[in-house]
């Protein structure tokens, strides 16, 4: 809706197919936050309890170093069924070689556990999932003392609700979430524009003969960040007091810092 007033478009609206999805949560107390400490047997665990009754499994991790953890986990878990040809374990994340990803992408006659990041919450389409398992976290940037950072983060409901929906493409599935079901989670994930800092993008406007701070967004810009941004490119010289870009602003911006 919002996104619709803001463009001043119609509207359009159609149901979706897609299978029913039961949901469990596997936390001691219904208000514990996703926690990353033993992730990986966590996973393992949850994973042990039913995967005789999936076809493909897809674990949603925050990142790279879990997702080796958890891979390492696995392949002692089930060493017998990798072995023997039944079962694969595949991580999928932005650095994985073209056959991981392939395999990860492709259906196989192997029962197969995906370990994904956030690429495969919205980006990618998995094929034979029934199962998820759903750590609750992802990392995503920040800013602390004026810098962006990439830092760990417990999901939103409505990441967490995108993330169910990966097991009822084919057929009815089921969600394992290693977290509270009352646990406060945000309601949506806050925008890029609101956890980064501002300079790029600024730059990026007054580029293009634009004042960023005059340019109109689905959500308003908070205006201390827009200042902090300000301030640092009039440091740099990159913009002058109207927010134009100077000649040494023209040539700092295609540097790749």
């Amino acid at each position: 809706q919002r996104l619709s007033e803001y463009l001043g478009a119609q509207r359009l609206q159609a149901k979706g197919r897609t299978y029913s999805v039961e949901v469990t949560h596997s936390a001691s107390d219904s208000r514990n936050m996703p926690d990353i400490r033993g992730v990986e047997k966590k996973v393992s665990a949850a994973i042990l309890g039913v995967y005789e009754q999936h076809q493909d499994i897809l674990v949603f991790l925050p990142g790279r170093k879990e997702i080796a953890q958890c891979v390492s986990q696995l392949k002692q878990a089930f060493n017998e069924q990798i072995a023997s040809g039944l079962m694969d374990v595949i991580p999928l994340h932005a650095s994985v070689s073209d056959e991981e990803r392939h395999r990860a992408l492709t259906e196989s006659d192997k029962q197969r556990i995906i370990l994904a990041t956030n690429v495969a919450e919205t980006s990618l389409t998995i094929p034979g999932v029934t199962l998820i398992v759903d750590t609750g976290l992802e990392r995503r940037t920040h800013q602390r003392n004026g810098r962006t950072v990439l830092g760990l983060h417990a999901i939103s409901r409505a990441s967490a609700e995108q993330r169910k929906g990966r097991a009822g493409r084919v057929s009815e599935g089921d969600c394992i979430r290693l977290y509270g079901k009352a646990a406060p989670l945000e309601r949506l994930t806050p925008p890029e524009l609101h956890r980064e800092e501002l300079v790029e993008p600024m730059l990026a406007a007054a580029c293009c003969g634009f004042t960023f701070a005059e340019l109109k967004f689905v959500d308003s810009l908070p205006q201390q960040t827009l200042e902090k941004a300000k301030d640092k490119l009039l440091q740099m010289r990159a913009i002058d007091e109207q927010g134009k870009v100077t000649t040494h602003g023209q040539r700092l911006y295609p540097l790749p810092i």
